[in-house]
């Protein structure tokens, strides 16, 4: 169990603030979701979790934007390979290294867990084919939780079962996401929808990154937001009263994206033709709303 201090006492020295406004910048700029996440938090909050989303961003990305398996690998055997050295002592040219170093100095982040959730992401590398949505979840799950565990014991808690609770809700979130990025996911053939439901609407994986996406994908997108917003209610209303205040940026994430499902079924399930998003006003307002709920908890 984590300190219930929260991130109090994550503090960084001159030479790591600049690691950590990269991090900021790389995740966090006005008017994203990770912006508004932690935009009700004190600034020693923010930085730590920052740095944490920063880094799940850099491992994330790389199954997803490299087409060459082999690369990809390699690309994760850097990390490994950059933050054991940073780890022991040595220096990282990279400022997120850097950053998440200072972190596991201070036990924010422990050295296991991050070097865990870098082999996780190796199962994300190759086309992404899983055939039902509960592989879907369980997919999602093995590759994302491990970010969001490690974020949970970043912001602090008391209840035991709070990291693996945040874990599966953070998981659900990138899941969502994931239907907001379907056009440019598909033309890399990692349409994050169950394959074995897709065949049996008779789509091509690769007709979804059409704008002209057949018509008979609405009624499956229907079925698959409905069991998305399943996921994030249930998520939600899982994480212990006890420390629904200190991880409010994984409740604000989650309501965030339970008000993107509502929009792209508002705008009639056109993920194949445009990135739906929300504004920002709308985003800070979900945000505090989030913030008076954990509060009233």
């Amino acid at each position: 169990m984590r300190p219930p201090t929260s991130c109090i006492g994550y503090g960084l020295g001159p030479c790591e603030v600049d690691c950590a406004d990269h991090c900021r910048e790389r995740v966090a700029v006005p008017g994203s979701n990770y912006y508004y996440s932690t935009v009700f938090l004190p600034a020693e909050c923010q930085r730590p979790l920052h740095i944490m989303f920063a880094f799940k961003e850099e491992l994330t990305a790389i199954p997803r934007t490299c087409a060459d398996p082999g690369v990809a690998r390699l690309k994760l055997e850097w990390w490994r390979q950059e933050l054991a050295a940073v780890f022991s002592g040595g220096r990282s040219a990279h400022p997120v290294a850097t950053a998440l170093a200072e972190l596991a100095e201070r036990a924010a982040a422990p050295k296991t867990e991050i070097f865990a959730a870098i082999d996780a992401v190796e199962h994300d590398i190759g086309p992404l084919a899983c055939p039902t949505f509960a592989d879907l979840t369980a997919h999602f799950g093995r590759v994302y939780g491990g970010f969001w565990r490690i974020a949970a014991g970043i912001a602090g808690f008391d209840h035991r079962a709070t990291p693996d609770r945040i874990a599966d809700l953070g998981s659900a979130v990138d899941l969502s996401q994931s239907l907001q990025d379907l056009r440019i996911d598909a033309t890399r053939g990692r349409a994050a929808l169950p394959a074995a439901e897709l065949s049996a609407h008779g789509i091509d994986p690769y007709d979804l990154s059409s704008p002209q996406a057949p018509g008979r994908l609405r009624p499956m997108l229907g079925v698959h937001i409905e069991r998305l917003r399943g996921l994030l209610s249930d998520g939600i209303a899982r994480v212990p009263a006890l420390d629904r205040m200190r991880q409010l940026n994984t409740l604000v994430m989650a309501n965030l994206l339970l008000v993107t499902l509502e929009e792209i079924e508002r705008d009639g399930y056109r993920v194949s033709e445009h990135r739906l998003g929300l504004t920002p006003v709308r985003k800070l307002l979900i945000a505090w709303r989030t913030k008076r709920a954990a509060l009233r908890r």
